[in-house]
């Protein structure tokens, strides 16, 4: 459960960390939900049983983010930031999954589930394991012209599953990342379709109203 409880934390920073005590409030809040139990199970073992065990691919770049929050965005003093987080503000400065990425990723895992459900003309886990290997290195690749460190840590993750003879939700996908995917596209889409007809400043006024 140590691995759902890192990809929690890396949320609960990208949500909170920009608030004062950010950072430790998600760290609070991760423990909370790593051991605080409800009719037997944590937030992490309903997750676990839902979901099942993150990715390798998961857990790496919530390792990232959370270095580079704690090392680079935290308000730590200006000799540490210098000291230890130098490298990885060069790495992690990049977008770790930026636009394409996600895209990338989103489609990459709706053709896996649905040839899994039996539905598309090609179902990945009735082919060769090689050519496996070959269409998701052809994703990475894909990925790398968006983001570098995001293709490095996917390569780390299918290392990993040809040399455990995992699979491949287990080594460079899992539900968790690719809903993740799925909603920040969904979240662009609709902030573009918002701001195109302005229902942001539209919203924003009649909350005004409101107050008034």
């Amino acid at each position: 459960m140590i691995s759902v409880a890192l990809c929690f934390l890396a949320v609960l920073l990208w949500a909170l960390h920009t608030l004062r005590y950010g950072f430790v409030l998600s760290v609070c809040v991760a423990l909370l939900l790593y051991g605080v139990e409800i009719l037997g199970y944590s937030a992490c073992g309903y997750y676990l049983s839902c979901f099942g065990e993150p990715s390798v691919l998961s857990v790496a770049l919530s390792v990232l983010y959370c270095a580079k929050i704690a090392l680079v965005d935290s308000s730590v003093s200006l000799e540490h930031r210098i000291s230890m987080g130098a490298i990885v503000a060069r790495v992690a400065g990049l977008a770790i999954l930026p636009y394409g990425v996600m895209l990338v990723w989103a489609v990459l895992g709706l053709w896996l589930y649905l040839g899994a459900l039996g539905i598309g003309l090609v179902d990945i886990y009735h082919i060769d394991s090689r050519v496996q290997v070959v269409i998701i290195s052809a994703f990475i690749a894909i990925s790398a012209v968006f983001s570098r460190i995001f293709a490095l840590l996917a390569c780390a993750g299918l290392w990993h599953q040809i040399c455990t003879a995992q699979g491949l939700y287990d080594g460079v996908l899992d539900v968790g990342l690719w809903l993740w995917c799925v909603l920040g596209l969904l979240w662009r889409w609709g902030s573009r379709l918002f701001k195109g007809f302005g229902l942001w400043a539209r919203i924003a006024d009649f909350f005004a109203a409101l107050h008034r």
